[in-house]
């Protein structure tokens, strides 16, 4: 990069740019910063999976899914792209921000699995409209949901890891079962789950075991 490239980047410079490049990008600390693409197969059929289960339950309501191809203003002037997320309201297709995020889904991956859990989410709690973070792993049963039912609320945090779990996303009125976002990546029917000795716990240190605040 040039000297001039590397001041930072207005948001309309970036998504100027962005509209000229082949692969995704985010805005942070003012430059551009390719996104990861070595996920695995789970990673993107997890992907996959529920964003089939959110279309599917807010067809005909006024919410709908968005992609990475959605752009998300986490701090002014930085940029981040959810793996899923649901906005609300009005659509404005012609405009690259999400006005409005309720819900963001990442699912892990071994690349970005720090960055999403600790960076990302730090950044994803500052969000005045957001009121679910669910992060996803691929490799075994387990989701962590970080729910608040308003802006003015605390964060609180949910780790789910039962074949029979549910994600309660209260303010777009849709629970998410596991059966759907791990189906084809986990044998999460009862036999097989109970034969291998039930569900295991995720691996140390996978999770926060605190309330966020």
């Amino acid at each position: 990069m040039s000297a001039a490239d590397m001041r930072p980047w207005s948001l309309g410079d970036f998504f100027a740019w962005q509209e000229r490049q082949e692969e995704l990008y985010e805005l942070v600390d003012g430059l551009p910063v390719r996104m990861t693409t070595c996920a695995s197969k789970r990673h993107d059929q997890a992907i996959g999976n529920s964003l089939t289960a959110l279309r599917s339950r807010l067809k005909g309501r006024p919410c709908r899914p968005f992609t990475t191809a959605a752009a998300i203003e986490t701090i002014s002037g930085q940029i981040r792209r959810a793996d899923i997320g649901v906005e609300c309201g009005a659509a404005d297709h012609s405009f690259h921000l999400v006005a409005e995020p309720k819900v963001v889904f990442e699912m892990l991956s071994r690349p970005t699995r720090y960055f999403d859990r600790v960076i990302k989410l730090e950044e994803y709690r500052r969000l005045a409209s957001l009121r679910h973070i669910v992060i996803v792993e691929v490799e075994e049963l387990g989701v962590l949901h970080i729910s608040r039912p308003d802006q003015d609320s605390s964060w609180t945090t949910q780790f789910l890891q039962s074949r029979e779990d549910e994600i309660a996303l209260t303010a777009i009125g849709v629970m998410l079962p596991f059966t759907e976002i791990y189906h084809g990546i986990l044998d999460v029917s009862v036999g097989e789950t109970e034969a291998n000795g039930g569900v295991h716990p995720p691996r140390s240190g996978a999770w926060p075991s605190s309330e966020m605040r």
